[in-house]
């Protein structure tokens, strides 16, 4: 299933602007460290630091792509966990929504929005009913 997670050089709803070159990096960091390592989560809930709670996991990031100015992932959902079916229906419904969460510093530019730096690394998507 493939989803939409965020809008690049678009300030998000928490006021962030997320350039597509550092989504670029990001996204390729991500790649080689999880994709291809079969590490690549979809949690229930928006991790507290760098480190993801299996427990809270309900599906898998096959992969990442930039589409259209927009960072999309490919899912799978893993049925055998009980929430992941009532969460990807509810995806599917557009009741729910996936967003990123990753780890990096950040500078606030002079119309009061915040830039995303060059360190920022991709972790996960959570699940949320607010769309970024």
């Amino acid at each position: 299933m493939k989803i939409p997670i965020l809008i690049l050089d678009t300030p998000t709803k928490n006021n962030r602007i997320y350039t597509k070159a550092i989504m670029e990096k990001a996204i390729e960091k991500y790649r080689q460290d999880f994709i291809t390592e079969q590490r690549s989560f979809v949690v229930k809930t928006i991790p507290e630091d760098e480190t993801v709670n299996l427990l809270n996991a309900v599906g898998i990031i096959k992969e990442i792509s930039i589409e259209d100015n927009k960072v999309v992932v490919d899912v799978e959902f893993l049925p055998a966990l009980p929430d992941a079916p009532i969460i990807e229906e509810a995806l599917k419904t557009g009741k729910l929504h996936l967003r990123s969460s990753g780890i990096g510093s950040m500078h606030q530019q002079p119309d009061g929005t915040y830039k995303i730096n060059d360190d920022y690394e991709f972790i996960c998507c959570f699940v949320t009913n607010n769309p970024a």
